[in-house]
């Protein structure tokens, strides 16, 4: 399975899975996952998870 690991190589490492298709990522609460953090903008990204391989696109961000 995919997945998205987060602070890699750090001691507050965590992992994200992804399963195919569009996973959301922000601090709203329709997000496919809700993240709370100061420096996530409430529709931060999608990861795209496609037979070719995995997209990451920025929906405008304010921390990009």
């Amino acid at each position: 399975m995919n997945r998205l690991i987060v602070n890699p190589d750090t001691p507050n490492s965590w992992e994200i899975p992804l399963s195919p298709g569009v996973t959301s990522l922000g601090r709203g609460a329709h997000n496919t996952v809700a993240l709370e953090h100061a420096s996530v903008s409430t529709v931060h990204c999608e990861v795209w998870v496609l037979n070719a391989g995995v997209l990451l696109k920025d929906l405008g961000s304010s921390n990009g």
